[in-house]
């Protein structure tokens, strides 16, 4: 789809980095990037005020004492971590904790995070993100994934068509009439069952899995 509508070349993220947290999903594409030679990276995101993200990526990226202290105290008082980062982040730059608050903003630190960790001097271009990252109707011109995966799913194909480039629609509606569209559910039994027969050891050696979430998870 991405090569009918114009794209030069289309790489694809491994799963090993595409299914992580945003710092890792950043950390891979922009290694792939750094690999083949790029000179400049783009990326959607809710601010595009790039002076403000690179100032949060750096203090992610290498932060002092004061504020991983600021982390630990906001974790104690019960905020999760995400939210114990923003309001962490916002004490040391202010205003700066908002751009934590949306998905496309973390991602865009995260990208300037990777770039910093990988010493790649590519140019940075931020684009502005219309409309809601979670928005479950096909009202704008732009709409989110999520809104479109449900039109998709429901067989709105004329709201969908009016969603996407012709050439990519055509590519969808022939995977959906030869039977290849993948339903959400499809591998839920699967997984279930997976994760019902796996073992505490297996748990605990899951990725990330520490401090008691691999109980959780079996829980």
């Amino acid at each position: 789809m991405a090569l009918s509508a114009g794209a030069d070349a289309v790489f694809a993220l491994p799963a090993a980095w595409a299914v992580r947290d945003a710092e890792h999903f950043a950390l891979g594409g922009v290694s792939i990037l750094s690999g083949l030679g790029c000179d400049a990276i783009s990326f959607g995101t809710e601010s595009t005020d790039l002076s403000a993200l690179q100032t949060a990526a750096h203090l992610l990226e290498s932060p002092d004492e004061a504020f991983s202290a600021a982390v630990r105290t906001h974790m104690n008082a019960g905020l999760p971590f995400p939210a114990a980062l923003s309001a962490a982040m916002d004490a040391a730059l202010p205003g700066c904790g908002a751009l934590l608050a949306n998905p496309n903003s973390t991602l865009a630190v995260c990208y300037l995070r990777a770039l910093l960790r990988l010493k790649a001097t590519m140019e940075v271009v931020p684009v502005q993100r219309v409309g809601g990252y979670h928005d479950s109707a096909l009202g704008s011109t732009l709409p989110s994934a999520t809104a479109l995966r449900g039109a998709i799913l429901r067989g709105d194909w004329t709201r969908v068509q009016a969603a996407m480039p012709e050439e990519a629609y055509r590519i969808l509606r022939q995977a959906a009439a030869d039977g290849r569209l993948h339903r959400p559910e499809a591998l839920d039994s699967a997984l279930l069952y997976r994760l019902r027969t796996m073992s505490a050891t297996e748990y605990a050696a899951l990725p990330d899995a520490s401090e008691g979430i691999e109980n959780r998870l079996a829980a």
